[in-house]
C-alpha cells in the first residue's frame, strides 16, 4: 500500500510539473519601433555583432536601440536592388549577401554601400547559402546557380527529370551545407545532395518498397544535428530526419489527439539551440522539438512590446529563426515584425487587469497586499474591493465581505495578523476578517472631532506585543489592543506631557519598529517622527534638522540587522546613521532609476528592493550598487503605489501600482553577463561622414580600423556602440585620447567623442562600455590616430628651415665684410647724393618761387593794366555820351572798342591763372539769353564790315529768360566770334545762330567760311597754347589760350563743345548748354493813387528839406582815377580825398560822410583794413563804402563784403553804374532813417527776450518809461537801477543802440512825444513837460533835430493826412 501511495504522489506532482508549462517572454520590435516593414523573410547576424533583418520593404540593421534602413535607389547604382529582401547569408569571411528579387548583393563594409550583381537573366532569386570555399549557391524558380564572387561567373544548373543526376525541379527553395561541406539542395519537389567529385546530383525520393524514404515533397528548410543527422522542413509533410550513412528517414507530424506532436505540418524554418533542442517556425505556431524523445512542446509565448502594447499572437506563422551565440533567439513572425527571445534576461511576473478575463484582477490598481496562512495572497484593489490571489492555479478571485461597502470601497492597506486580515479602506471604514471563518467586523475611527466620516486607514504594522498599530489619513496613529478588543487613540498611545502635542500632522504613511521596540511614523509633508515606549517621548527627523532629503515620506523598513530604511517623494532611498542622527542618501548619482521612492522590501539575501517611478530596483547594502529592471524585465511600465509592497513567508516580493502586480523571487533574478562587442560605427570630419577609402583619412571601415590619420586642425568626431541586446540601456561608456586628455572621459549612456583642433603628433583613443551596475566591462577599443603637421612643421619644412638659417647665417657674414669693404665707398655718395639732393631741393625752390614771381607778375600786370583801361574807357564813354558828330563818334568807338579788346586779353590772362588754380565758379544771374547774345554779335559788326564779312544774328526765341553767369558766356562768344571774323577772308560769312536743343536746353552755333581746319588738328583745336600755322597771311593768331578758356567756361555751366571744320571750307562751333527757361514776373513799381493812412509813412515819402550836397569821401592810391572820380562826382556832391587807408579812416572820423568809395589795393592799410575799422566804431559804423578793385574773384568779392562793404565795383568800372549805386545807397539811409525814426513804437513790445543783452535793454526802456516825466532823470541813477557802474552803463547801451545813454534817454522821450502827437489834443508844451523836458523850447529843437519838422509842423502835417 505505501508503494502504490508513493506512486499515486509521484504521477500527481509529474502531472502538476507538467501543467506547470513554461512560459516563454518576448520582446516584439516592429514598424513603430523603426523597422521599415512588419514582414520579415531573413534574419542574420553579422561578424561584428550587428542583426540585420530583410524586410518586403529594403534592409534594416539593428544595434539593439537603433535601426538603421536601406533601400533601393533608382539613381545609385551602390544601393540594394530592387524589392524585398528574400534570403540572406554570410560567407567565410564574414561578408553579407543578400537577394532581391533579380538582384545579388554583397554588403561593402568600407563604404557602407552594396555591389550589386545583376540576376535577371538567371530567375527570381528564393534561397542563398554560401559555401567552405566562398562561393554563393543562388536558388531561383529558373533553376540553380553557383556565384564565384572572385572571377564573377556563374554555373547553372538546370532541372531534368529524366537522369537522375540532375535535379528534379528548377524551384531551388533552400540550400543546405553540412558539417562535411556537402551540399543539399531543397526544390518544391524533393530533396537533393550534390557530387563535388562529377557535379551530379543524387536524389532522395518516395520509393514505394522502402517506407524509410521521403516522399516528393516541398522542402522549405534543413538543419543538421550534433550527430550529423539532417532535419528536413517541408511543406505539408511535416518534419523529417535523414540518417545520412543509411539514406533513411524518419516522419514527424502533427496530430490533433497529441500534445506532444508538433503543431502544425507546414513548416518553414528549423534551427537548433545550444542544448540540441530544435526550435519549428510553423503555420501559426512556435514548437521546441526533442530529438531524443521525439517529443514537441508548443511555445507558450507573452509577448511584449517596446510600447508595452500586447498584440494577438494566434495564427501568426513564424517565417525564419536566428539564434546567436549570446542565448538571444529572434523570430521573425509574418507581419508581426521580429519578437526576442532572451535567455540572459530574467522577467518579473505581471498580474494585470483584463475586463475578459474572469480569472484575474477586478481593478487595474492594487493599492495593498497580505499573505494568509496557506500562502495565497490578498490584493487590494482601488474602486474595486479585496481580491484573493491563487498562487497555485494563478487565479484570482474576488472576496466579498457581508459588509458591501467595503466590496465596492477603495483597499488601501491590509495587514495579516494570527488569522485575522486587517482591512483599511478609503472612507469605508475598517475591518477585521477572520481568515479561516470570512466573518467579518467593521470598525469605526472619526476623520476628526468635528468630521464624523469614517477615517481612511493608510497603513498597518503590528508590533511586538500583539497589537495593530494604524496611521490614518489626518486623525494621525491608532491601535487596536487584542485583549480589550477595542480601539485606542493617539492620546492614550502616547501620553504626553501637558502642553505637548503630537509632532506630525496627522497624515500618516508608514509605520515600523525596530529592533529596539521603537516605532518609527512617516507622515506627509512633517519627515518621520521616532516614539521611544520606554522613555514616552518623540524624537523628530526632517529636512531641517537631520538632513532628510524631503518631508514628504513614503515606505519605512527596518532590514533583519536593525537598519533604518526611508524612501521619500523624490529624494532617493535614505539609510539611518544612529552615530550621526543623520541619514545617508543613495540616489540617482548612484545610478538610481528615479528618486521617487513607493515601498521597500528586503530579500532572503539581505538587498533591498524598491519600488520607484520608472520600474523596480534592488540595492546592495555592502557594494552601494543599484540594479534596475524595467520594462524590458517585464516590469509594467505605470506608476507605483506608495506603500504596495509585500513579503511572502516563501520569499516572493510583491509590488503593486497601476496596472496590476509584479511579483518574484530575488533568488530566481539573474541575469547572464555576456559582454557585449564594442563596436565603432561612424567617423565624421568636419561633420561629414567618412568611409574607408585608399586616400581617405581610414583604410578600412572605422568599426575595424586600427588607425586613422587626420590633416592638421581637422575636427572629428566618432560615434560608439556596445551592441547589447539584452539591456542596451544600461550601457555606459568611457573614453579617453592619450596624447591630450589627462583622465577618462566617463560619458554615461552619450555614445560620441568629439574633438577639435589636435596639435599634430601622434594619439591613441581607447574606448570601452561597462554595464550601469559594474557587473560587465568590454575589453577597450583602440585606434591610433596620427595627426599630420602642416607643410611647415614637417622634417622637409625644418630641412628647409635649417637652410635658410645657414644661408642668413652665410649672408649676414658676407654682408658684414661687404659692408666693412664698402662703408668709404658709401659714405663718399652718401655726401655727394646729399649734394645732389640739396642742389635739386634749390632749384625745385628756385623754381616754385619762379613761378611765383609769374603768377604774381602776371596778375600785378593785369591789375596795373586794368586801372589805366578804367580812365581810359569811362572818359571815352562820357565822351560818347556827349558827342554829337558821328564822324567823331565812330573814332570814339573804334578807341572803346580796342579799350576792350584790351581789357578782354587782360582778362583772359586773369582766367588763365585762375583755370591753373582751379579757382572758377559760376555766378548766375536771371537774364534774356537773346538779347545778351544779340548785344554781343552786334560790336563785332564793325570789324565784319571793315572785313567785308557778312555777320548774321539768327534766332528761334523772341526771347529767352535763363540764369547763366553773363561774364564768362561773354568771354565765350567774344573769343568765339573774334577767331571767327579772324580766320575769315574778305568777302566771307559769319553767322551766330541760337536753337532749341529739346528739352535739355538750348545750342548755339557759330558757323564761319573761314580758312577751316585740317581733319587731324580738330581734337587739339582746345588744348592749350596750340596754334594752326597754316595760314601766313593772318597776322596776330593769337596766344592759343582762348578756345581753351571757352571750354572750360563751358564745362562750367555743365555743356559741351565741338567743333566741325573742313579744310578751305569753314568751320563750325556747336555749343550745347543746359540753360532751362525760367518763369518770373517782371517788378513793376506800383504808383499809389492816395497817401498812406500813416501820416509818418506819408511823411517820410515827401521830399526832405534842403540840406546841403552829400559828402563823399574817395580812397585811392592813384592820384589820375582819384582826379577823375572827383571830377566828374564834384556837381552832386562834396568830395573829400584821401590817398591810402589811414588817411581814409582818419577824414571818415573827421567829416563823417555820407559815402564812402575806396579802392582795395593800397600802400600801408588797405580798403579792407579800413572799412573793417570803419565798421567797427560805432561813430562810423553807418557809413556805407563802395569797394574798387582789379580784383574780381567771388573769393575777394567775398572778402570785402564780409569786412563790411555795401557794395563791390571791379576795375574797369562803368562811372553811370558808380553814380547810381552811390544815389541807391544815399536814398536807402535816407530811407532807413526816416522810417526807423517815425515807426519806434513807444509801448515796451511783449516779446520773448532770448538774450541777457536784450534783457538788459529791455529793462532799462521800461526803467525810463515809468519815469519819463522826470525831468532830473540823470545817468547816475540809471546806473544804480540797473546794478552798474557808470562806465559799464556807457558801453552797453552804446554797444546795444549806437547811442550814448543820454542820447538813447533823449530818443525815447521824443518818440513818446511823437504818439501823444499822433493820438492826444495836449498843447505841445503839455506834452513836452509830460515827456521830461523842462524846456518847450529845448523840446521843439530836439524833435526837429531829430524829425527834420518842428512839432507844429508835424501837428498840421498829421491833420492834413488824416482829413
Amino acid at each position: 500500500m505505501k508503494k502504490l501511495y508513493f506512486l499515486v504522489i509521484f504521477c500527481l506532482v509529474a502531472h502538476y510539473i507538467d501543467g506547470q508549462q513554461k512560459e516563454y517572454k518576448f520582446i516584439n520590435f516592429s514598424s513603430k519601433n523603426g523597422l521599415t516593414s512588419n514582414s520579415i523573410n531573413a534574419i542574420i547576424k553579422d561578424k561584428n555583432g550587428f542583426m540585420w533583418f530583410g524586410t518586403e520593404d529594403g534592409l534594416n540593421r539593428f544595434d539593439g536601440q537603433n535601426f538603421v534602413a536601406y533601400h533601393h535607389k533608382d539613381n545609385d547604382s551602390t544601393s540594394i536592388g530592387r524589392g524585398s529582401v528574400t534570403a540572406m547569408t554570410q560567407d567565410k569571411l564574414g561578408n553579407i549577401w543578400l537577394a532581391t528579387n533579380f538582384t545579388l548583393s554583397a554588403y561593402n563594409l568600407n563604404l557602407d554601400s552594396f555591389i550589386n550583381y545583376d540576376f535577371t537573366k538567371f530567375g527570381w532569386i528564393i534561397s542563398l547559402c554560401a559555401d567552405h570555399s566562398g562561393k554563393i549557391w543562388v536558388g531561383t524558380y529558373s533553376g540553380l546557380f553557383v556565384f564565384d564572387p572572385l572571377t564573377q561567373k556563374v554555373k547553372d544548373f538546370k532541372a531534368n527529370s529524366t537522369p537522375k543526376s540532375r535535379l528534379n525541379s528548377n524551384t531551388v527553395l533552400s540550400i543546405f551545407e553540412d558539417s562535411r561541406n556537402n551540399i543539399w539542395v531543397g526544390t518544391d519537389n524533393g530533396l537533393h545532395l550534390y557530387n563535388h567529385q562529377n557535379g551530379q546530383f543524387i536524389r532522395f525520393g518516395k520509393d514505394p518498397n522502402r517506407p524509410d524514404t521521403i516522399p516528393n515533397n516541398q522542402i522549405n528548410t534543413i538543419a543538421e544535428d550534433k550527430k550529423g543527422k539532417l532535419w528536413i522542413g517541408t511543406n505539408k509533410g511535416g518534419l523529417y530526419v535523414m540518417d545520412v550513412t543509411k539514406a533513411s528517414f524518419i516522419n514527424y507530424k502533427s496530430d490533433i489527439n497529441n500534445t506532444n506532436a508538433l503543431s502544425h505540418n507546414h513548416i518553414y524554418k528549423i534551427v537548433f539551440d545550444k542544448a540540441g533542442q530544435l526550435w519549428v517556425g510553423s503555420e501559426g505556431s512556435l514548437d521546441i522539438f526533442n530529438p531524443q524523445t521525439g517529443k514537441s512542446t508548443k511555445v507558450k509565448a507573452s509577448l511584449l512590446e517596446q510600447n508595452g502594447f500586447v498584440p494577438s499572437t494566434s495564427g501568426r506563422s513564424v517565417r525564419d529563426i536566428y539564434i546567436d551565440d549570446a542565448g538571444i533567439y529572434w523570430f521573425a513572425v509574418h507581419q508581426g515584425g521580429v519578437n526576442k527571445y532572451d535567455t540572459n534576461l530574467t522577467f518579473f511576473n505581471h498580474k494585470k487587469y483584463n475586463f475578459y478575463d474572469p480569472n484575474g484582477l477586478t481593478g487595474s490598481s492594487v493599492m495593498a497586499f497580505a499573505e494568509n496562512p496557506s500562502g495565497d495572497v490578498f490584493i487590494g484593489t482601488e474602486g474595486t474591493g479585496l481580491n484573493l490571489f491563487n498562487r497555485k492555479t494563478g487565479q484570482i478571485k474576488p472576496y466579498r465581505l457581508k459588509e458591501q461597502r467595503a466590496n465596492v470601497s477603495s483597499v488601501i492597506s491590509l495587514e495579516s495578523s494570527n488569522g485575522t486580515l486587517w482591512l483599511g479602506t478609503y472612507q469605508a471604514g475598517l475591518y477585521s476578517i477572520n481568515m479561516t471563518t470570512g466573518a467579518s467586523k467593521y470598525f469605526y475611527i472619526p476623520k476628526s472631532k468635528t468630521d464624523v466620516a469614517d477615517c481612511p486607514v493608510n497603513c498597518f504594522k503590528t508590533g511586538a506585543d500583539g497589537k495593530i498599530w494604524m496611521g490614518t489619513n489626518g486623525n494621525g496613529v491608532h491601535r487596536y489592543d487584542p485583549v480589550s478588543n477595542t480601539i485606542e487613540s493617539g492620546e492614550k498611545i502616547f501620553p504626553m506631557i501637558a502642553g505637548q502635542k503630537f509632532p506630525l500632522n496627522g497624515f500618516i504613511t508608514s509605520l515600523e519598529q525596530d529592533k529596539a521596540g521603537n516605532f518609527w511614523i512617516a507622515s506627509n509633508g512633517t519627515g518621520i517622527a521616532v516614539y521611544y515606549p520606554a522613555k514616552k517621548r518623540f524624537q523628530v527627523f526632517n529636512h531641517a534638522n537631520s538632513g532628510l532629503p524631503i518631508d514628504k515620506i513614503h515606505s519605512i523598513f527596518c532590514d533583519h540587522a536593525g537598519r533604518i530604511w526611508i524612501g521619500s517623494s523624490g529624494g532617493g532611498l535614505c539609510l539611518y546613521k544612529t552615530s550621526t542622527n543623520s541619514f545617508e542618501r543613495f540616489d540617482e548619482n548612484y545610478s538610481l532609476s528615479n528618486n521617487v521612492i513607493y515601498k521597500i522590501l528586503e530579500d532572503e539575501n539581505g538587498k533591498i528592493w524598491i519600488s520607484t517611478n520608472k520600474g523596480i530596483s534592488s540595492f546592495d547594502p555592502l557594494k552601494k550598487v543599484f540594479r534596475n529592471f524595467t520594462y524590458y524585465n517585464g516590469v509594467q511600465q505605470s506608476t507605483f503605489n506608495v506603500g504596495s509592497g509585500l513579503r511572502t513567508t516563501d520569499g516572493t516580493l510583491f509590488f503593486g501600482g497601476l496596472d496590476g502586480f509584479n511579483f518574484f523571487k530575488a533568488a530566481n533574478i539573474f541575469q547572464k553577463k555576456n559582454v557585449p562587442p564594442l563596436v565603432i560605427t561612424s567617423l565624421k570630419i568636419n561633420n561629414k561622414q567618412v568611409n574607408a577609402a585608399e586616400n581617405a583619412e581610414i583604410s578600412e571601415h572605422i568599426s575595424i580600423a586600427k588607425e586613422m590619420v587626420l590633416s592638421y586642425k581637422q575636427n572629428f568626431s566618432l560615434d560608439f556602440m556596445a551592441l547589447n541586446y539584452t539591456v542596451p540601456h544600461e550601457n555606459r561608456y568611457s573614453y579617453k585620447l592619450e596624447g591630450f586628455d589627462k583622465e577618462w572621459n566617463h560619458a554615461g549612456t552619450a555614445n560620441t567623442a568629439v574633438y577639435t583642433n589636435l596639435d599634430p603628433g601622434e594619439y591613441t583613443f581607447r574606448l570601452k562600455a561597462y554595464s550601469e551596475d559594474g557587473s560587465w566591462q568590454t575589453p577597450e577599443k583602440v585606434i591610433t590616430i596620427i595627426v599630420k603637421p602642416p607643410f611647415w612643421r614637417t622634417y622637409y619644412a625644418y630641412f628647409c628651415y635649417f637652410l635658410m638659417i645657414i644661408l642668413a647665417i652665410w649672408a649676414i657674414r658676407r654682408s658684414s665684410i661687404q659692408k666693412l669693404k664698402h662703408e668709404f665707398t658709401r659714405s663718399q655718395e652718401r655726401l655727394e647724393m646729399k649734394h645732389l639732393i640739396e642742389k635739386e631741393r634749390h632749384d625745385a625752390e628756385q623754381k616754385t618761387e619762379l613761378e611765383k614771381v609769374k603768377v604774381k607778375f602776371l596778375t600785378n600786370l593785369s591789375h596795373e593794366l586794368k586801372t589805366p583801361l578804367t580812365l581810359v574807357l569811362n572818359p571815352i564813354e562820357n565822351l560818347m555820351f556827349q558827342e554829337n558828330s558821328s564822324e567823331k563818334l565812330e573814332m570814339l568807338n573804334l578807341i572803346s572798342r580796342n579799350a576792350k579788346r584790351l581789357l578782354n586779353l587782360v582778362n583772359q590772362l586773369l582766367d588763365f591763372r585762375r583755370i591753373e588754380a582751379n579757382e572758377l565758379t559760376l555766378h548766375k544771374t536771371e537774364g534774356d539769353l537773346v538779347t545778351f547774345a544779340q548785344e554781343i554779335v552786334d560790336s563785332f559788326k564793325y570789324i565784319a564790315v571793315r572785313k567785308n564779312i557778312n555777320l548774321h544774328f539768327v534766332c528761334a526765341y523772341s526771347n529767352y529768360l535763363t540764369t547763366f553767369d553773363k561774364d564768362k558766356l561773354e568771354r565765350i562768344l567774344i573769343n568765339l566770334l573774334s577767331n571767327a571774323i579772324k580766320f575769315t577772308n574778305d568777302g566771307g560769312n559769319v553767322s551766330f545762330q541760337i536753337a532749341s536743343d529739346g528739352e535739355t536746353g538750348v545750342r548755339l552755333i557759330l558757323r564761319d567760311t573761314g580758312i577751316g581746319l585740317p581733319s587731324d588738328m580738330t581734337d587739339k583745336i582746345f588744348e592749350r597754347f596750340f596754334q594752326v600755322n597754316n595760314n601766313a597771311d593772318i597776322l596776330n593768331q593769337g596766344s592759343g589760350i582762348g578756345l581753351s578758356i571757352a571750354q572750360e567756361f563751358v564745362k562750367l555751366h555743365g555743356g559741351t563743345i565741338k567743333v566741325e571744320s573742313e579744310e578751305g571750307v569753314g568751320s563750325a562751333f556747336i555749343i550745347s548748354l543746359p540753360l532751362l527757361p525760367t518763369t518770373f514776373q517782371q517788378a513793376t513799381a506800383q504808383i499809389a493813387t492816395q497817401q498812406e493812412s500813416d501820416p509818418i509813412e506819408n511823411f517820410a515819402k515827401n521830399e526832405p528839406p534842403k540840406m546841403e550836397m552829400p559828402v563823399v569821401l574817395i580812397v585811392d592810391d592813384d592820384d589820375d582815377l582819384r582826379a577823375y572820380l572827383v571830377e566828374s562826382l564834384k556837381t552832386k556832391y562834396k568830395i573829400i580825398e584821401a590817398s591810402d587807408g589811414r588817411q581814409g579812416w582818419q577824414k571818415a572820423l573827421a567829416n563823417h560822410p555820407q559815402v564812402i568809395i575806396s579802392d582795395v589795393n593800397m600802400p600801408g592799410v588797405d580798403g579792407i583794413e579800413m572799412v573793417r575799422k570803419i565798421k567797427n566804431d560805432n561813430r562810423t559804423k553807418h557809413i556805407p563804402v563802395i569797394m574798387l578793385t582789379v580784383l574780381s574773384e567771388e573769393t575777394d568779392q567775398l572778402k570785402g563784403l564780409e569786412s563790411g562793404a555795401s557794395d563791390y565795383l571791379t576795375k574797369p568800372f562803368s562811372f553811370h553804374l558808380l553814380s547810381i549805386k552811390i544815389e541807391n545807397l544815399l536814398s536807402l539811409n535816407s530811407l532807413l532813417k526816416n522810417t526807423y525814426t517815425k515807426h519806434i513804437q513807444v509801448e515796451t513790445p511783449e516779446t520773448e527776450v532770448v538774450s541777457e543783452d536784450e534783457k538788459f535793454l529791455l529793462k532799462f526802456s521800461r526803467y525810463v518809461e515809468e519815469h519819463i516825466e522826470n525831468p532830473n532823470l540823470s545817468i547816475e541813477e540809471l546806473s544804480k537801477a540797473m546794478f552798474v557802474s557808470r562806465g559799464t552803463l556807457y558801453v552797453k547801451v552804446l554797444s546795444f543802440t549806437g547811442e550814448t545813454p543820454v542820447e538813447y534817454v533823449r530818443s525815447l522821450k521824443l518818440k513818446k512825444a511823437l504818439s501823444l502827437l499822433q493820438k492826444n489834443d495836449m498843447k505841445i508844451s503839455q506834452i513836452a513837460y509830460s515827456v521830461g523836458f523842462s524846456n518847450p523850447n529845448y523840446f521843439a529843437r530836439a524833435f526837429k533835430a531829430k524829425y527834420n519838422v518842428s512839432p507844429s509842423e508835424y501837428v498840421t502835417l498829421n491833420k492834413n493826412a488824416v482829413g
